[in-house]
């Protein structure tokens, strides 16, 4: 990566979420000429009233560089333009990049998959909840379609057992940051073939909705266990027992067997809770209203769980 030339560029960075923030940072720390941040706009804590900025937003302010927060990116592109941009990086922005921008600026992408697999929002879940062993980052030219553009260079990532979401997601910011740098004057000096995807091949995600996050024990263990790791550590599976919500952010297979699945077949020194292929062992669980817990104590103030309980069906907790 050549210095002089990044200074030259005058680039436009658009992200607002954690994976976004960890290459945004990459960028700055290497001195690229970041002359404007687009990402979305504020949200409103309920519970600590005030509003909390995207994690790309702060970056921006600490470094001054100017922010932009449109509510709909397709009415205001014309501020991307007149900071007359020489390239415009994406990175799990969330909106739509309008045709007049693309057509106008070179564009590419940061996707935490290997494309043509996982287009759309939830990639790095998409490969934990399928058990994949490999995943990786995908650099690509930006078109008017979800990830659909020409890839321009690819990296693989070996996928961990004790890996969940949280851990893959900086892990692969982290590739896609190493190789942005490292092909930065090839791309923007259009110096690499790109290569077409295959549509034939491609697989769609989608943005993960609040009945995702719920626990089916009538499917096998290894399932659950991989959702489980798909949702944490910040969302976590979702259970119901007697009509009490429970988070589980850490659990593993476990080798009891019990016929009927869903079923509580242990709650002294673990808490086992039966599939259709075995049984599952929590490890950390937070209840309702309450702070979230190692199993060991957890169940040293349980009293509502019990040996023999049954989670409750979809519709008792999908309400409440």
């Amino acid at each position: 990566m050549n210095n002089n030339n990044n200074n030259n560029q005058k680039v436009v960075f658009m992200g607002t979420l954690t994976f976004s923030a960890i290459i945004l940072k990459a960028l700055l720390d290497a001195r690229v000429n970041v002359v404007l941040v687009v990402t979305k706009e504020d949200t409103y804590d309920t519970k600590k009233k005030k509003y909390i900025y995207p994690l790309t937003k702060e970056l921006a302010i600490k470094s001054n560089i100017e922010v932009f927060q449109p509510s709909r990116l397709k009415d205001n592109f014309r501020r991307v333009l007149e900071v007359n941009p020489s390239l415009v990086i994406t990175a799990s922005y969330g909106n739509i990049v309008p045709k007049e921008i693309i057509n106008s600026v070179k564009c590419i992408n940061i996707h935490a998959s290997l494309l043509p697999s996982y287009r759309g929002a939830s990639p790095i879940q998409a490969s934990l909840l399928n058990g994949d062993k490999i995943t990786g980052v995908t650099i690509m030219e930006m078109a008017y379609k979800m990830d659909a553009g020409d890839i321009i260079y690819q990296e693989k990532l070996y996928i961990l057992d004790n890996d969940n979401f949280t851990s893959l997601l900086e892990k692969l910011a982290l590739l896609g940051s190493k190789m942005l740098l490292q092909k930065f004057d090839l791309i923007t000096s259009n110096n690499y073939i790109p290569i077409k995807q295959n549509e034939n091949d491609v697989t769609l995600t989608h943005l993960l909705k609040k009945e995702d996050e719920i626990i089916d024990f009538n499917n096998n263990s290894e399932s659950i266990v991989n959702k489980v790791r798909a949702l944490s550590d910040n969302l976590g599976g979702t259970f119901s027992i007697n009509n009490i919500i429970y988070k589980v952010y850490k659990c593993k297979i476990c080798d009891i067997i019990y016929s009927e699945y869903g079923t509580v077949i242990e709650n002294k020194k673990r808490l086992v809770i039966s599939s259709n292929s075995g049984s599952i062992e929590i490890l950390e669980i937070q209840e309702s209203s309450k702070k979230r817990l190692a199993i060991k104590d957890f169940l040293n103030g349980n009293k509502n769980i019990k040996v023999g309980d049954k989670v409750d069906k979809k519709e008792c907790y999908q309400k409440q």
